[in-house]
C-alpha cells in the first residue's frame, strides 16, 4: 500500500495541469469544516497525507458534469452498499489486479480520478533496506535514537515517567522504518485513483468523497529497499484516457494502467528525504 504521499495541492498548477475546473464551493465547504474540527479535517496546506486526510482530486463527470473538475476528497473509500460493516474496511488502495472484484468494480466504472504526487512514504523492513546498500545502518540506528529522544521529551513535558517501549529496545534490524521515495527527475507524477461518491449530510457539503490509490507490482528500486506494492504514474496522455473511461468496461481501465510510467526512484530515510 502506499502508507503517505507528498500530493501537489497548489489548486493554480493543477487547474492548468489537468485543463481543469475548480469547484470553488466544495472548498468553501471543506474550510467551513476545519475551523469546526481540524482534527477529522486537516488544513488542504499540509503537503504530506495520510489516510483519513484530504486533497485536491481530477474527476469528470461529477454529479453529471462533463468537465474535468477539482473537489477535495478524503484519503480513504467509503465500502460499497452491500458491505455489512464498513468500519471494518479501511480502504486506501486499489490492486490494479482486483479493480474487477465485487468491491471495486462499480468505482471503477463510474468514478476515475487522478492525484499528482511528488513523492510517497512506506514502512519497511530494515534489514532489507539495509541489505539495498542505500541507506547505512548507522544512519537507521541514529534515527531511531532521534525519534525515541523526541517522544521522551513529549512525556516528560506533559509531566508523565517515560520508559522505553518494547520496540525501541529491539534490535534495529529487527524493526520497521519509515522511507520515502521521490523520482530521480523531479517530475511530478500523475498517479490514478478510484473514488466513491455519495450524498451524506455529515459532511462537507452534504457529500461524501473518498479516494483510493491504485497500485501494481513494484518498479525494481522499490523492490529492492522492502517493499511489495507502488502506485502506478501515467504519462500526460494516459491520464486524459483515463479521466476518458468512465463509464467504459473494467477491462478497458485495466489497458490502461498496464501502460504506465516507469519513473526512475530514489529513496531513503523519511526524516532526511
Amino acid at each position: 500500500m502506499c502508507y503517505s504521499a507528498l500530493v501537489k495541492k497548489d489548486l493554480g498548477f493543477l487547474e492548468t495541469h489537468f485543463g481543469a475546473t475548480i469547484v470553488r464551493e466544495t472548498f468553501d465547504d471543506y474550510a467551513r469544516a476545519v475551523a469546526i474540527d481540524p482534527k477529522t479535517y486537516p488544513p488542504l496546506e499540509y503537503p504530506r497525507i495520510f489516510p483519513g486526510h484530504y486533497a485536491p482530486v481530477a474527476v469528470k463527470s461529477l454529479d453529471g458534469d462533463e468537465r474535468t473538475t477539482l473537489v477535495p476528497m478524503r484519503y480513504g473509500i467509503w465500502p460499497p452498499a452491500f458491505v455489512d460493516d464498513p468500519k471494518r474496511y479501511a480502504a486506501f488502495n486499489a490492486r490494479r489486479d482486483n479493480l474487477a472484484s465485487k468491491f471495486w468494480s462499480e468505482a471503477v466504472s463510474h468514478h476515475h480520478g487522478l492525484i499528482v504526487l511528488e513523492g510517497f512514504f512506506e514502512w519497511v523492513k530494515v534489514a532489507n533496506l539495509v541489505r539495498a546498500g542505500v541507506v547505512a545502518l548507522r544512519e537507521v540506528t541514529d534515527e531511531f535514537a532521534r525519534q525515541s529522544e523526541e517522544r521522551k521529551q513529549r512525556i516528560l513535558a506533559a509531566g508523565k515517567k517515560w520508559k522505553p517501549t518494547l520496540t525501541e529496545t529491539k534490535d534495529p534490524m529487527l524493526r520497521d522504518i519509515v522511507i520515502r521515495f521521490r523520482p530521480v527527475s523531479e517530475t511530478t507524477l500523475n498517479v490514478p485513483v478510484v473514488c466513491t461518491i455519495a450524498a451524506d449530510p455529515n459532511h462537507p457539503g452534504g457529500s461524501r468523497r473518498g479516494f483510493a490509490i491504485v497500485t501494481d507490482d513494484p518498479q525494481p528500486e522499490v523492490l529492492a529497499a522492502g517493499h511489495d506494492r507502488c502506485p502506478i504514474f501515467l504519462s500526460d496522455g494516459a491520464a486524459r484516457e483515463w479521466l476518458d473511461a468512465v463509464g467504459k468496461s473494467t477491462g478497458a481501465a485495466e489497458q490502461i494502467l498496464r501502460n504506465r510510467r516507469l519513473e526512475t526512484l530514489a529513496h531513503g530515510l523519511a526524516a532526511s528525504a
